[in-house]
């Protein structure tokens, strides 16, 4: 499985349900009338850069974002966003590297926002974290390289 997508499935796993803010956190707000608090977690960026040529190992540096939606009073809003990023990044700190998919994970950014409709608030949380895993690529044998056609000579070199 492709680590991005790996990686999102397990921060989704242990956030939902997790939090002491709200009973749930909806990962598809459709199925559910108030769809709130709600969760999306995304990996917009994945940069990489060969390691080693003699193996075709990558570094990669990921980012990923979390991304919440909560309702809240106006003036309770950006304690329970607070209240919600707490939660989250104490689920996360648990085990940081995600059972070894990752070597580093850093909260680099958190921002909060809202928007006011009458009574209710809508309220905006983003977690930006940044980790770095590595990759091995397999190499794929070439069916027209001298060496896979032909034989190993008494002297150790390859015959066609």
């Amino acid at each position: 499985m492709q680590v991005r997508k790996q990686l999102r499935k397990l921060i989704k796993d242990r956030i939902v349900n997790k939090t002491a803010v709200a009973d749930r956190i909806n990962i598809n707000p459709a199925f559910f009338s108030n769809p709130y608090p709600y969760l999306e977690v995304s990996t917009p960026d994945d940069n990489s850069e060969l390691i080693s040529n003699s193996i075709r190992s990558t570094g990669h540096s990921l980012k990923v974002v979390i991304d919440v939606l909560a309702t809240a009073e106006k003036e309770d809003i950006y304690d329970k966003l607070d209240d919600i990023a707490s939660d989250i990044e104490a689920l996360i700190e648990q085990d940081e590297t995600f059972g070894k998919t990752v070597s580093e994970f850093l909260l680099t950014k958190t921002e909060t926002g809202k928007n006011e409709d009458g009574d209710t608030t809508l309220g905006f949380l983003r977690l930006t974290y940044e980790c770095e895993y590595e990759k091995q690529k397999t190499p794929k044998a070439d069916p027209n390289l001298p060496i896979l056609k032909g034989y190993k000579t008494e002297g150790g070199a390859y015959a066609q």
